[in-house]
């Protein structure tokens, strides 16, 4: 990971590629399958050494100011770098997406 990356994250900007985190989970406050991606993302997650603090949440409803809200067909979905995945993931789609994220060079992890 790069640090002035993590720093600049931490100070409210943007990755590298223009958007407010390298992982971002769209959810709605009504929908029964967000919860159940969300722990699809949280065990990969893990798996990677990964902390939860790499994930930016967006609730379609009320959108968000860091203007990371559009081109979302439905929810769940959840954007790793480049790949949107819309509904339940499957849980090797996840893992590659999130292996393929981390071996890019702008990718990185917000300190706290």
């Amino acid at each position: 990971m790069r640090a002035e990356t993590a720093v600049e994250l931490e100070a409210g900007l943007r990755t590298n590629c223009g958007r407010c985190s390298c992982v971002i989970l769209y959810r709605s406050e009504n929908c029964v399958f967000c919860q159940p991606a969300e722990e699809v993302l949280d065990e990969a997650l893990q798996e990677y050494g990964l902390t939860r603090a790499l994930v930016s949440e967006v609730m379609v409803e009320r959108g968000c100011d860091c203007g990371c809200d559009g081109d979302v067909a439905g929810v769940p979905a959840i954007r790793v770098c480049d790949q949107m995945v819309h509904g339940i993931p499957e849980e090797d789609t996840l893992r590659d997406l999130l292996l393929r994220a981390i071996m890019m060079p702008c990718f990185c992890e917000p300190i706290h």
